[in-house]
């Protein structure tokens, strides 16, 4: 057993250590698991052969760790950079550069991610969990919708009035998230902040179907999923897909209360 005094003082060359000099070694057992995930072969082979100043894989692994040990913006991590044990070295031009990489590669990085942590946990996507939420942005103005000046086609602004979860008055962007049977995420999706909630179940669920190659799925949702357009898309695939989405039964029609506050025909599931 080792004993440690959390009130004794870390001493070098006889002067107490300033903050400046201790450094994050706590993101070491992180680095083993995204190793694991093969994530620096993916960022070398999407950027083959292109002229990158910086280093994609030690960007996103900072951001990552970041965001779990010390979440904030990104300017928050740069400032805390020296905070890291290890030679990180790159400027906020290098993030939003890489984040332009990674927005090219947006559906190829979440399909490598779903493959490569089957290698390390198997995943259960027989049930998904899908559920949406929204983000507030400290600002007074909403997004302008804009055409694409080749195609023509009209771009939505994400950023836009609608109900804020946490009931600010500002403008949001909804998201909305689909987990695996062991609740880690498959994939989410970005939609403006004026989307209804069950807006944002079908063009997702479509998406995971198609890019994971998922077989027979259970989507479970809570009453802002419950439309008749979410159900019968959700039983209507080739792999007749099911669901179980909650209802208010308070204000639901006769027939449904009828048929819930029935006795019979229930089935014990433990």
């Amino acid at each position: 057993n080792i004993t440690v005094n959390f009130d004794d003082k870390v001493i070098n060359q006889g002067n107490t250590v300033s903050k400046s000099t201790c450094k994050n070694t706590g993101y070491f057992y992180l680095k083993e698991l995204y190793s694991s995930l093969g994530i620096s072969d993916f960022f070398d082979k999407v950027c083959s052969g292109r002229k990158i100043a910086f280093n994609p894989n030690m960007i996103n692994m900072v951001l990552t760790f970041s965001r779990i040990l010390d979440p904030g913006s990104k300017m928050h991590t740069l400032k805390n950079l020296t905070g890291f044990y290890g030679d990180f070295d790159f400027s906020h031009q290098d993030i939003l550069r890489f984040m332009d990489i990674l927005e090219e590669n947006y559906d190829e990085y979440l399909s490598h991610l779903f493959e490569s942590s089957n290698k390390v946990i198997k995943r259960n996507t027989n049930v998904c969990y899908f559920d949406c939420t929204n983000f507030y942005f400290e600002k007074e103005s909403e997004d302008e919708d804009v055409y694409d000046e080749i195609t023509g086609e009209l771009i939505k602004g994400l950023l836009k009035y609608g109900v804020s979860k946490e009931h600010r008055p500002n403008p949001i962007v909804q998201m909305g998230l689909f987990m695996d049977n062991q609740g880690i995420p498959i994939t989410y999706e970005l939609f403006p902040g004026n989307t209804n909630d069950c807006l944002t179940y079908r063009p997702n669920f479509g998406r995971i179907k198609k890019q994971f190659d998922l077989g027979r799925v259970i989507s479970v949702a809570d009453k802002g999923m419950t439309t008749g357009d979410n159900i019968w898309y959700t039983i209507n695939t080739p792999t007749h897909d099911g669901y179980v989405f909650s209802m208010s039964i308070r204000g639901a029609e006769k027939s449904i209360k009828d048929y819930v506050l029935e006795q019979e025909g229930y089935e014990s599931l433990s």
